[in-house]
């Protein structure tokens, strides 16, 4: 491998970590947003057609199924 292709690897690495970066705080933000139906509803489980959420103040976990 010759140093153009480490360098076009290292770029692509760069550009799909920021990308990663970015998709984990849009995560985050819907995760929030969800749990903060759920507080508003005075809820800790709701199901959503398919999706059931589960708020636990024990473990700090979120979860779909």
């Amino acid at each position: 491998m010759g140093i153009i292709e480490l360098q076009s690897k290292a770029k692509e690495i760069k550009e799909l970590m920021r990308m990663k970066d970015e998709i984990e705080a849009e995560i985050a933000t819907l995760q929030d947003e969800i749990k903060a139906e759920l507080t508003a509803r005075k809820t800790d489980e709701m199901i959503a057609g398919e999706y059931k959420f589960t708020k636990t103040s024990v473990t700090r976990r979120f979860s779909i199924a």
